[in-house]
């Protein structure tokens, strides 16, 4: 049997969240006869890392100073030697950078490079290396259409030199879902219709737009908001929530793992960020069969068809709300909204595509079929 492709991730941390998410899908999803995976993160290890399935992937604490540390490339490369690294596959900036830089000095066969959504370009210093690093990198990946578009402008990287691959769903854990069971366990009564939210509890995900909207829908239907997650804004919104809407109005649930345990409650899901690479909460909620109301940043547009729920202007509460107020005053059409997002995510956005694709772009890169990526030897 031929040797197994080594495949060395390179995060901040696995700390909860949509990136890191990915990264434990793709580890847990690759074919292990023939690739190995490995993760290296920069900062702490994260409680995502107790989702990977093999207990035998090593995972790595660089602890990484404050700053710049100057340090940390020659430990990551010293590492990378170590354990005999095919290639390197970083996320977003920081991780790149460094990430980039050990990887040359140890001597790794390939880079790879994707982006997941984050504010750009970012500091000027940082973007200056990005552009000139994306160059010299064997294959990008970008999770949105709208994301590529982002990187080809603002870090001059080709189109053509990107791969899009959308993020995937595991379809199995939404498969047997109850409406009933799960409000009961809630003690969410029937006729009671609920907007959901999960996600970080941050300044980007514009989550007081969404209680300002419920609060005046509150007016005209018994509306609870379900949010779950946690995060540095929740103490405000709680505070929020306290002062301007009826008691019992809003319940916020913390961090959980199982998010299929509370989406089947839901009437509606909602999404207001300022900005998103791919929403896997977006793809989760269609899986669950749930209508989606989210905000038109982003992969929004990418991933949620019109038959499955509607986009308005990032923060547009009036909108939001004609929008929220149509599909609650309507059941038949929430029940068909939610039919086509299942469907659709079904056909388009499962796991098994998602690994698929990063198994071929492993083993294309790895056979060295890239499109356009210059030698460190030739040509600036």
């Amino acid at each position: 049997m031929p040797n197994k492709i080594n495949i060395q991730h390179v995060v901040l941390s696995l700390e909860p969240g949509g990136l890191e998410n990915g990264v434990v899908n793709i580890v847990n999803g690759l074919n292990n006869d023939k690739f190995s995976s490995s993760v290296c993160c920069l900062k702490q290890r994260g409680e995502f890392a107790d989702r990977i399935e093999d207990k035998n992937v090593s995972i790595i604490e660089m602890e990484m100073a404050p700053g710049n540390d100057y340090r940390l490339a020659f430990r990551m490369a010293r590492h990378f030697r170590k354990t005999g690294v095919d290639i390197v596959h970083t996320r977003n900036q920081k991780a790149f950078l460094y990430g980039f830089v050990a990887a040359k000095l140890a001597g790794v066969k390939a880079i790879i490079h994707s982006e997941h959504g984050r504010q750009f370009p970012g500091k000027l210093h940082y973007a200056k290396l990005q552009r000139l690093f994306s160059r010299y990198t064997d294959a990008i990946v970008s999770v949105s259409d709208d994301l590529r578009q982002q990187l080809d402008h603002h870090f001059n990287i080709p189109k053509a030199r990107i791969e899009v691959i959308y993020n995937g769903v595991v379809m199995e854990r939404f498969a047997d879902l109850d409406r009933s069971t799960a409000r009961k366990k809630l003690a969410i009564r029937d006729n009671t219709i609920v907007i959901g939210a999960v996600g970080r509890l941050a300044e980007v995900k514009n989550y007081f737009s969404l209680l300002k909207a419920a609060n005046e829908l509150g007016e005209d239907f018994d509306i609870l908001v379900l949010m779950v997650g946690d995060g540095p804004d929740r103490e405000a919104l709680e505070n929020y929530a306290h002062q301007h809407m009826a008691p019992g109005a809003v319940r916020f649930m913390g961090h959980q793992d199982r998010v299929e345990v509370f989406m089947p409650a839901m009437d509606i899901f909602v999404l207001p960020s300022w900005s998103e690479g791919i929403s896997n909460t977006l793809l989760e909620a269609m899986a669950a069969g749930v209508p989606i109301v989210a905000s038109n940043v982003g992969g929004n547009k990418e991933i949620v068809p019109r038959s499955a729920g509607a986009l308005y202007p990032a923060g547009d509460v009036r909108q939001m709300v004609r929008e929220l107020a149509a599909v609650c005053r309507d059941p038949a059409c929430r029940q068909a909204m939610g039919l086509a997002g299942k469907n659709w995510v079904a056909g388009h956005f499962t796991l098994k595509k998602m690994i698929d694709q990063y198994e071929a772009l492993y083993q294309r890169v790895y056979d060295g079929r890239c499109i356009g990526a210059k030698r460190l030897t030739g040509d600036a």
